[in-house]
């Protein structure tokens, strides 16, 4: 029974930094979007295509991140 009080205590103290975490994560997902969008709208034509498979790639990501972590 101490056991588990014990890993709920932790787990509370842990929530902070946690919940830091998954708001770092999701805002460096979020500005990876914004970074690519931004690099296939700016570069030459013989480039776009791989700023768009990047895009596309990041857009599915923060997708996933949000699926699993939800606000």
């Amino acid at each position: 029974m101490e056991e588990k009080v014990k890993t709920e205590k932790d787990k509370e103290l842990l929530q902070p930094m946690i919940d830091a975490f998954i708001a770092s994560a999701r805002h460096t997902l979020e500005y990876n979007v914004i970074k690519y969008s931004m690099k296939r709208y700016e570069s030459f034509f013989c480039i776009k295509s791989y700023y768009r498979k990047k895009l596309y790639k990041a857009i599915l990501d923060l997708r996933e991140f949000n699926k699993q972590n939800p606000k």
